[in-house]
């Protein structure tokens, strides 16, 4: 494990080196991996000494506009909470001063400017001809080999480890019942949801518990009770997650959970909570919604936070003041100069002591540190001893990574499906074999193993597929997804705006014959199939009335990256804002979120929509499938539509695939199956 993780880093290193790094300046920047020139505007100090840096971008610095990016507003890849390298570039092309970079993360990005949080304010940065890469984040392979080398060396969680790996057997779960019924619920959830608390609760130190929840099942639901079960009884949790996003996913619902009573009103994004939950993160990576339970929301509200942002205030004109004598040196202003930058260094000496003892009693009081599987490393939280972990979205977690908060608690419990989509791995495939899918695959006959069986989503003709493929047939479909579509065919109004076809909620178009040859993207590697792309959009403009009427959300999924381009183009051009549905289509980005989305596979795991139409793109004489053989990324995409899911693809290529030549017979029987020949008139 230890060297594929290497291996893995040195692909991922290499890969950015070649593809950014050894590129020219204007290239980097014609790419958008590079904004230069840029202004400097000001520094201030922040929490923990930092320094935030802001920028102006120079739009005609010298008659040469940045071909990359006018303005940041488009064309460049820089997002908020990434990592990246200020540096200030020679007279020469491309030459850069060693000396002379900075390594931060990215605040905001707005039209015209920028902000960086770094540890250091150099004086060059003065000097003009600055500029900014995206960087390559060492920080998290060296979390994980520390965490590896960890649960290998470390005999005082050698047990734990040894029981989650199956070298010794899992303990037995005294999981306790409500009086004397074997079938009692928890509060508002469902048998299934219920006995993984229970299970939850029921752990011992050095236990574990899975929760294995397919497409639908109410997994975060049911992963956001058992940590409010073991806060209740006074656990303090770790809860983790791969991603920011799912990270503050499950911020928001354990706040909502645990809101104080509003008197029948619903909890409001700022009411106050019976928990002290903490954020723990880059206050650039984290959501809005949850920004004030960060570390730095939290040390503004403080009661003593007027102090030091008086004496912040006070050490930021200081600094102003003295760097206002670099360009007229002479001994008196060397004298004043030095004389204000070490006040300045008190003043910040002064501020850290202050912010060290806040955050200190913001950390040791906090119930649940919600964070990433990396930020779980942060020395802010090194004393706090946890009694249980929760890794949610496990399967989407390398191995190295899960290790991270499994060794910082008592108890550890994992969340995900392993049917589903795998991590993203570029060299070293033993990667993609997560904790999750170990400890699930070793102990399946265990009774910490926790199978969530039944999905709100689906109408049960869209699932049945995936529940046969990949779940055994164990799904059940709830019968509040019958009554949702049941009440709203009944209703007469929409009697006769069911989309495309009569009933059937899965729809199959075949597009063999129809010449829609898959094309390859030199550049990128990438393919796309601009005949799929036309047809989408065609069928998605001929049924919009319908779909509008309903007011049905739509999410339009492609499989290779390529080709959401040439979705969201077509989609632009067909669509062109005459049906409010289509309104606010942007170039280059997705699809307005009010309407439809349009992205990769990838993109939409955890999300869902009412229709989604699915362009498969490989249509080849070879019958080649290529990347849509991971049949765990197809599952993802045949699993987001609740009543009405299309799939567009040639069954001459696709037949050639045993995953697929199944799912086109099932189509056949179960589904609408149509030819492309009959929509090539609206094409």
């Amino acid at each position: 494990m230890l060297a594929a993780l290497e291996r893995e880093r040195e692909a991922e290193r290499e890969e950015f080196r070649r593809e950014w790094l050894e590129l020219s300046l204007n290239r980097r920047r014609a790419l958008g991996v590079t904004l230069f020139p840029l202004d400097f505007v000001e520094a201030s100090g922040t929490l923990g000494g930092r320094w935030k840096l802001r920028f102006r971008y120079q739009e005609n610095a010298g008659g040469d506009k940045n071909p990359g990016a006018s303005k940041f507003g488009r064309g460049h890849r820089f997002q908020s909470g990434q990592v990246v390298q200020l540096f200030r570039a020679g007279r020469i092309e491309g030459e850069m001063n060693p000396d002379e970079n900075l390594s931060g993360i990215l605040a905001e990005v707005r039209a015209d400017r920028l902000v960086v949080i770094a540890d250091d304010a150099p004086d060059w940065l003065e000097d003009g001809r600055i500029g900014i890469n995206l960087a390559f984040n060492e920080t998290t392979y060296r979390e994980m080999e520390r965490a590896l080398r960890d649960a290998l060396e470390n005999k005082k969680t050698a047990s734990r480890r040894d029981r989650l790996l199956a070298y010794s057997p899992a303990r037995a779960l005294n999981i306790s019942r409500d009086s004397a019924s074997d079938d009692s619920t928890v509060a508002g959830l469902n048998a299934a949801q219920s006995a993984a608390v229970r299970g939850v609760q029921a752990l011992a130190e050095g236990d574990f518990a899975v929760i294995h929840g397919p497409p639908g099942t109410g997994k975060t639901t049911t992963v956001v009770a058992a940590i409010v079960a073991l806060l209740e009884r006074g656990d303090r949790v770790l809860v983790t997650a791969p991603t920011n996003a799912a990270v503050d996913l499950l911020a928001e619902r354990l706040l909502a959970a645990c809101a104080e009573d509003t008197g029948g009103t619903p909890a409001g994004p700022k009411a106050r909570s019976k928990i002290k939950l903490l954020r723990l993160g880059h206050p650039a990576r984290v959501s809005e919604a949850v920004w004030r339970h960060t570390l730095e929301g939290q040390v503004d509200a403080h009661p003593d936070a007027k102090t030091t942002v008086r004496y912040r205030a006070d050490a930021d004109e200081l600094y102003r003041k003295a760097r206002k004598y670099r360009r007229n040196f002479g001994p008196q202003e060397r004298a004043e100069r030095a004389a204000m930058l070490k006040e300045h260094a008190g003043l910040r000496r002064l501020i850290r002591e202050m912010e060290q003892g806040i955050v200190k009693h913001i950390v040791d009081s906090a119930d649940v540190v919600v964070t990433t599987l990396v930020g779980a490393t942060s020395k802010r939280i090194a004393d706090l001893e946890f009694d249980c972990a929760v890794i949610d979205e496990a399967t989407q977690a390398l191995e190295p990574a899960a290790w991270i908060p499994t060794l910082r608690a008592k108890r550890v419990v994992m969340a995900g499906d392993h049917r589903q989509l795998p991590p993203t791995v570029k060299a070293a495939q033993e990667l993609s074999n997560t904790l999750f899918e170990k400890v699930i695959t070793r102990h399946a006959q265990a009774d910490c193993v926790f199978f969530l069986d039944t999905q709100y989503r689906m109408r049960p003709e869209i699932v049945a597929f995936s529940n046969r493929e990949f779940y055994e047939d164990r799904l059940l479909t709830d019968e509040s997804v019958l009554a949702r579509d049941d009440g709203e065919s009944k209703n007469e109004a929409h009697a006769e705006a069911v989309p495309i076809s009569g009933t059937a909620p899965l729809i199959f178009i075949d597009t063999a014959g129809c010449d829609f040859t898959e094309e390859l993207d030199p550049d990128s590697e990438s393919y796309r199939n601009s005949g799929e792309a036309r047809l989408l959009a065609a069928v998605l403009e001929q049924n919009a009335p319908a779909v509008l009427e309903r007011g049905w959300s739509i999410g339009v999924i492609a499989t290779y990256r390529n080709q959401v381009g040439y979705l969201r183009e077509s989609l632009a051009s067909v669509l062109s804002g005459e049906n409010e549905i289509f309104q606010e289509v942007h170039s280059g980005e997705a699809l307005s979120r009010r309407a439809i989305e349009v992205d990769t596979v990838d993109a939409f795991q955890g999300r869902e929509h009412d229709l989604v139409c699915i362009s498969l793109v490989r249509s080849n004489e070879a019958g080649e499938t290529g990347f849509l053989g991971e049949t765990r990324r197809m599952n993802v995409a045949l699993t987001r539509a609740r009543r009405l899911l299309i799939v567009v693809g040639d069954s001459a290529t696709l037949a050639n695939h045993p995953f697929y030549a199944r799912f086109l017979e099932h189509a056949d029987r179960e589904g609408d199956y149509r030819s492309a020949y009959e929509f090539l008139e609206i094409v």
